[in-house]
């Protein structure tokens, strides 16, 4: 769990009840030793949280960033996931051709760590657009621009539309680091969320350990996830749901281990939002849906009923 698209008011709300004496979270907390040696470490993080906002105009260009941020990450996820999916598709396509070991060669050159992609850190996935930039040579960049999608894009523009979305988180996340001139109080901000991030990340790794011998710290552990499943869901709407979301950082290296392959679910993912671009249907191991819209352009000889071959 990363935690990145927390908002400051979100991340006080999941340690609030661990640094209040009198919450019953705090009472089971304390009562195991291994957690009651993180309680110093979680009302520290979450004081200098309470601190980080009494500066209002750099809270205000701190939320503002992480909006702009939350917005780039939605559309580098939908984009990676668009290209691997529509790269996956080909590959079961032309599994009998030769082209077809083509297209899996193309989603291992660009997904090197598989979907886990779309739980990297704001850097990390920065870092990456730039190296997937780098590798698409014109052979590459012509068997994507070959691939049409629904919505009038080929493969080729999506994945530079997704690179184009990696490199602005890098520069957001540089801009939200640095101190404006006239400001300097705003690196304490920054590092106030990171330092919560990481007591938490460790605090979720002893409740994995510790809960299948302590039943109140697992019902402690399903809170965290669930809280976390359902504002990474909100993430991805955009915050339609019409509550301010305002996502933040994360920290490089910090993503949760991603799928490895299309048959791993994603937490939250109704698998719906990429997978529409390709008008690819999800009932049960089928991919009848859409295929139409994949196979425009693809040579008459191959059945687009994929499971009647």
């Amino acid at each position: 769990m990363a935690y990145r698209n927390f908002t400051i008011a979100q991340m006080l709300d999941v340690t609030g009840p661990w640094v209040d004496d009198s919450h019953p979270e705090r009472t089971v907390l304390a009562g195991v030793a291994t957690t009651a040696a993180l309680l110093p470490h979680v009302a520290a993080a979450h004081e200098a949280l309470i601190g980080s906002q009494r500066d209002d105009a750099e809270r205000v260009r701190q939320e503002h960033l992480s909006g702009m941020l939350a917005e780039s990450d939605a559309d580098h996820d939908d984009g990676a996931r668009t290209t691997w999916f529509g790269l996956q598709t080909h590959e079961h396509l032309f599994a009998r051709d030769p082209v077809g070991a083509r297209y899996r060669q193309i989603r291992e050159l660009l997904f090197p760590a598989g979907l886990a992609i779309v739980q990297a850190s704001y850097r990390e996935a920065a870092g990456q657009a730039r190296l997937r930039a780098a590798l698409i040579d014109d052979e590459v960049a012509e068997i994507l621009a070959a691939i049409p999608l629904a919505d009038a894009r080929t493969l080729l523009e999506v994945v530079q539309d997704w690179n184009r979305a990696g490199e602005r988180m890098g520069e957001l996340e540089r801009e939200r680091a640095t101190p404006t001139p006239d400001n300097p109080k705003s690196r304490p901000i920054v590092a106030a969320r990171n330092g919560w991030i990481r007591i938490l990340n460790t605090m979720h790794g002893v409740l994995e350990l510790e809960g299948p011998e302590h039943p109140a710290l697992a019902r402690i552990l399903e809170r965290l996830e669930r809280v976390d499943a359902e504002i990474e869901r909100r993430a991805r709407r955009g915050g339609d749901d019409g509550e301010d979301e305002t996502p933040g950082d994360g920290l490089p290296g910090d993503g949760a281990e991603g799928p490895g392959d299309v048959g791993d679910a994603l937490p939250g993912d109704d698998g719906q939002g990429s997978l529409g671009a390709l008008g690819i249907g999800l009932a049960g191991d089928e991919l009848q849906g859409g295929l139409g819209a994949l196979g425009a352009g693809l040579p008459e000889a191959v059945n687009l009923t994929v499971g009647n071959e």
